[in-house]
């Protein structure tokens, strides 16, 4: 008989879910900022919920058999207690406010850093309200008290490159006892950038390298020294660091990187990346130049099809060619 009912709740556990996903499939996911009214809120009973009801049917028949005044009372009692504890669950996310934060860009395959805000407007408190989505690393468990609100974190999984809309999240409870659960499905408005994934391994830049201005060449005008940078073609042999390199384990040149001075220029071609590599592999091949470039200080230009952005350098001339790359489409 105990494994019928376990059957039997199993069976009802899978009912639950299926009516779950009949509901939100009749009304559409909400998106943007969200004020969590009556009509945008779901309740069905918990597994546990319907465990309780099993074992308060029982407990009626029982008391009607036997002609027990307690276990009437009992029943309604606790009956009463289950009615009462829906409107409290259904109110633990009534009128809470969902807000989209931000997101900042990363590479193919790393881990994207989501923010966002709920919102209490209310003068009463909030507790274990759950926000989470299967794409998500983590899951949130929030308490709010009266006219607060909470950014929460969470780090997106990502797969490749382009424009990346967030999943659709799941905002729920089952406060207090757990045999009720509402539910709302949200949709925040955030699109998110991916990069490509840069090749791996030391790839080494194109050899259009041209050199800097005219005092860096000669040793005039120079000033601190920034870093040492790889040695590039067309370095003079003054910029060379050669203590860096009697010191070195290996045979690589090193040249010394100065302020206030241009270290040249280079152009990360299309055309410069071998066709073998495939299409995605050429976009992560120039990838890796634009970040090695960045890194070595050097004004670099970059030439895809159909774009072409001019020589410069900085953090917003990364940004841009490492968008131009994410969005291209060849």
């Amino acid at each position: 008989m105990f494994r019928m009912s376990e059957q039997a709740l199993s069976l009802e556990a899978n009912w639950i879910k299926r009516v779950e996903r009949w509901i939100e499939t009749k009304r559409p996911t909400d998106k943007g900022e969200v004020e969590l009214t009556r009509k945008r809120i779901y309740i069905l009973p918990t597994r546990a919920g319907l465990m309780f009801s099993v074992i308060l049917m029982v407990m009626g028949l029982t008391a009607i058999n036997y002609k027990l005044s307690l276990g009437y009372a009992l029943v309604f009692l606790l009956g009463g207690m289950a009615w009462t504890s829906m409107f409290n669950t259904f109110g633990n996310l009534h009128r809470l406010t969902l807000l989209p934060g931000r997101v900042d860009s990363v590479f193919a395959g790393e881990l994207a850093p989501i923010s966002l805000t709920v919102k209490n407007p209310n003068r009463r408190e909030f507790f274990s309200v759950r926000l989470f989505s299967p794409e998500f690393v983590k899951q949130a468990l929030i308490d709010l008290s009266p006219d607060s609100e909470k950014t929460l974190r969470f780090a997106l999984r990502t797969t490749k490159r382009g424009w990346m809309p967030l999943p659709r999240m799941t905002v729920d409870t089952v406060f207090p006892i757990g045999i009720w659960r509402a539910w709302v499905r949200w949709q925040p408005d955030l699109m998110l950038l991916v990069y490509p994934e840069p090749e791996a391994g030391n790839v080494a830049l194109p050899d259009n390298f041209s050199p800097g201005n005219e005092s860096m060449r000669c040793g005039e005008g120079y000033e601190d020294i920034a870093a040492l940078r790889p040695y590039r073609q067309g370095d003079s042999p003054r910029v060379i660091a050669w203590r860096a390199v009697a010191r070195s384990t290996n045979d690589e040149l090193l040249s010394k990187q100065f302020d206030g001075g241009s270290s040249g220029e280079i152009r990360l071609d299309w055309n410069s990346t071998p066709p073998s590599l495939g299409k995605e592999g050429r976009i992560s091949r120039l990838t890796r130049w634009v970040i090695d470039a960045d890194k070595a200080g050097i004004k670099y230009a970059l030439v895809i099809p159909g774009e072409e952005l001019a020589p410069d350098t900085g953090g917003a001339h990364l940004q841009k060619c490492l968008s131009a790359l994410a969005l291209l489409k060849v």
